[in-house]
């Protein structure tokens, strides 16, 4: 009797573990409204983070498998997850529910029971690109908001009652390189939250933490695997971007760009022109700055053939710069993950397209001819060629400055003619674009790298942070038509 008991323990044992590792349900989910969850199953326990990607809503649960063991595993009855989601200042809702869900199988979940939108809920591969850093959708002045650690990461905070739950997020390299969910209680000033890592990130961590509450610092206490040591909630201020683009604008429109590098005056061989394509720039920003712009030359089998730029100049008021998302810009974006709201100043500077834009000359004996001239246009169209610039806005010791700065030459070489006589020349003239906008970008990125410049475009920038941020500045981001400012 002793070892038929024994037996029957294990069998129970051992189909109570085959519950929870029948299905792996820990990846990336989405709904049937098309919303974002990142799930991570632990055990019999179920943790996850799910998210609108216009911020809508967000929300974290936390469940425990349930059901007839030995049945559930031969499939006779079904798997369910019943526990309770929480909305989150990730998003803009601010309530909370019992859900139960039902495991059809290991790719497909349903709801069983519950007020919740979605019914159904799929695994699929997870997207490269996926809700970034967004400001708290609602706050209290108590721990529901956005707090900002010492790690970088940003956390969303949710305490109802003597409950707190949060997720937390940290963006590396246009990628997600952790985030958690966690879940617990607070009593008095000290806060005991059981955290788990959910697959939106890289780690795969759980456990627990003991913080402690200090007004808007909380400070962890104890815990083991769990970089973060120090949170600080996070405040807002928002200015419209329609307000800031009109300053920016009245900045840019000092600017303008010529570009030329060709002397017609010149005898035969010796067409170029020295230090004529320039930059001109405000005279906080540097003033004129020359670009160097080189000639094309090319050996035929008998003659030389060169060519020039010849007076391309930016149009009249037809510099635009505005400030926009970074993520809208695939110059940025080729490689993210994760999509951020980081802002940047595009600035547009179309170039004329009247006459001849790049010249042509050959030392052929009696026919200049065999060098055509070639047009200049945008690609895939006959408008102006732009000259793009961004300018990303970054927060660095409290005040807005600027990342790498990026160029690009919406532009089209029409060289049929030239490559109809010699491919080499022709593969000379197409990349010819590359060779002016490389010299903009280069001059540009030197001039604006200097200490002076820097200081002062950086001192204009932060003109416009409204006073009681000023100096204390966490992030910065673009929500809507709103420019964000995050301050401590």
């Amino acid at each position: 009797m002793k070892f038929q008991h024994v037996i029957i323990t294990c069998l129970f044992l051992s189909l109570s573990a085959t519950l929870s590792s029948q299905y792996d349900l820990s990846g990336y989910w989405e709904d049937n409204f098309g919303m974002h969850y990142y799930v991570r199953h632990i055990d019999n326990t179920i943790y996850w983070f799910g998210e609108h990607k216009d911020g809508i809503w967000a929300g974290a649960f936390k469940g425990r498998i349930s059901g007839n063991t030995q049945q559930a595993v031969f499939g006779s009855r079904p798997i369910y997850i019943n526990g309770n989601v929480y909305d989150l200042p990730k998003g803009k809702a601010g309530t909370q529910a019992e859900l139960s869900l039902k495991v059809i199988n290991g790719n497909e979940m349903r709801k069983n029971s519950g007020p919740f939108s979605a019914t159904v809920f799929r695994k699929k591969t997870k997207p490269r690109n996926l809700p970034g850093i967004r400001s708290a959708g609602f706050s209290s002045n108590g721990l529901t908001g956005l707090w900002k650690s010492n790690t970088g990461a940003s956390y969303y905070i949710r305490q109802i009652g003597n409950t707190v739950v949060w997720f937390g997020e940290r963006p590396e390299n246009n990628r997600i390189a952790f985030s958690n969910v966690a879940f617990g209680t607070r009593s008095g000033n000290r806060i005991n939250l059981e955290w788990a890592d959910v697959p939106k990130g890289r780690s795969n961590g759980s456990g627990n933490l003991v913080l402690q509450v200090n007004n808007n610092q909380i400070t962890k206490v104890s815990g083991q695997g769990f970089g973060t040591s120090r949170w600080t909630k996070s405040n807002k201020k928002e200015i419209k971007t329609d307000f800031l683009n009109t300053i920016v604008q009245g900045l840019v429109n000092q600017i303008s760009l010529n570009l030329n590098n060709y002397d017609p005056n010149k005898t035969s061989g010796s067409w170029f022109k020295e230090n004529d394509a320039y930059m001109q720039l405000p005279s906080s920003w540097g003033g004129r700055q020359l670009i160097d712009i080189p000639q094309i030359t090319e050996k035929g089998l008998i003659n030389y053939y060169y060519y020039f730029i010849q007076d391309v100049k930016s149009v009249p008021n037809g510099i635009t710069a505005q400030i926009k998302p970074k993520n809208n810009y695939r110059i940025f974006n080729r490689n993210a993950r994760a999509v951020q709201k980081q802002p940047l100043i595009h600035i547009a500077i179309r170039l004329e397209t009247e006459g001849t834009e790049i010249k042509g000359h050959c030392t052929c004996p009696s026919d200049d001819k065999r060098a055509p001239d070639v047009h200049l246009n945008r690609q895939n169209d006959s408008k102006h060629p732009i000259v793009n610039i961004y300018i990303p806005l970054e927060v660095i010791n409290g005040r807005i400055s600027y990342g790498e700065i990026k160029t690009y030459f919406d532009a089209n070489i029409q060289a049929g003619g030239i490559c109809r006589i010699a491919d080499a020349l022709c593969r000379k003239i197409v990349d010819y674009k590359t060779i002016i906008i490389n010299e903009i970008d280069k001059g540009f990125k030197e001039n604006f790298n200097t200490a002076t410049v820097r200081r002062n475009f950086e001192n204009s920038l932060n003109s416009i942070v409204p006073r009681d941020a000023r100096d204390r500045l966490n992030n910065l981001i673009i929500e809507g038509d709103n420019l964000i400012f995050e301050y401590n």
